[in-house]
């Protein structure tokens, strides 16, 4: 919409509104994948893998003590040594304390961990900073400060902070498409066949959008929810299903791989991005 939204079709202000548009819909991005817990769906898949890496980082730390001690410490084959007590058969630990007791954390904690948690995903740094773009855009003493309302008018005091703001938003796509050629860079083009990659680039290429377009113009044109003159609306909501996967998904996936990689991720988007 940035650089479309001032050419027809589009009218005088559609831009604006577009930008708008395209604000809420990362908001609704960010809500579902953070707050709401869609990043969870790319956790679960490595879950295990991690469960299984501390058993047996926990197994081999047991087992090398167990040894130790028992190389060590003459009094595990001496049962008369002096802290024990033999009476008979039956062998006797005096003064022994369990130092491995689990203790169940009390309703308060288990809540007071849960609620740190959600607002630790609603102040993350993108909810954060979506939430304070909206409040500037809003409020206008604020909006005054940052940006000029009016023509001619002085330069606010903090427009340098939004300039620099904007550069490094500028940055991500390039940013983005470096981690995806590092990615690509120790690709492993044998970890998912190439049908299955091209059948989930047919998906989101030709089906996906088929299906997108399909419901947009169910709502414009026969539930009438959106407005048929709403043109940036309409676009917006068509463009984004016909686009290739956000490489977020990749960058998740590194995060929550054990050893921080995506290979298999980064062979299926390859893949779309070289047709789409």
């Amino acid at each position: 919409m940035v650089s479309l939204g001032d050419t027809p079709p589009f009218r005088a202000g559609d831009r604006s509104r577009g930008i708008a548009y395209q604000s809420v819909f990362l908001v609704l991005f960010n809500v579902t994948l953070f707050i709401m817990g869609g990043f969870k769906l790319i956790q679960s898949d490595y879950s295990e893998c991690v469960l299984e890496k501390t058993i047996e980082v926990e197994e081999k730390s047991l087992n090398g003590s167990s040894t130790l001690s028992q190389t060590k410490d003459p009094a595990h084959h001496d049962p008369t040594a002096a802290g024990c007590e033999t009476l008979g058969d039956n062998t006797k630990e005096s003064g022994y304390i369990d130092t491995h007791v689990v203790l169940e954390p009390s309703k308060w904690q288990v809540w007071r961990e849960r609620i740190a948690g959600l607002l630790g995903l609603i102040f993350a740094p993108p909810n954060l900073a979506v939430i304070l773009g909206i409040i500037v855009a809003l409020v206008p003493i604020f909006k005054t400060q940052f940006v000029r309302t009016t023509r001619p008018a002085p330069e606010p005091a903090l427009e340098f902070v939004f300039a620099y703001i904007y550069s490094v938003g500028a940055a991500y796509v390039p940013l983005a498409l470096v981690n995806l050629g590092a990615a690509l860079a120790r690709m492993d083009f044998v970890a998912v066949p190439f049908g299955v990659s091209l059948l989930f680039a047919l998906t989101k290429l030709v089906l996906t959008p088929a299906i997108g377009i399909s419901f947009v113009l169910l709502l414009v044109r026969v539930a009438k929810i959106i407005d048929a003159d709403d043109k940036p609306l309409i676009f917006l909501a068509m463009f984004a299903s016909c686009v290739p996967t956000a490489t977020t998904i990749m960058v998740l996936t590194q995060f929550y791989s054990p050893d921080g990689e995506a290979k298999e991720i980064a062979s299926i988007l390859i893949v779309q991005y070289a047709l789409g």
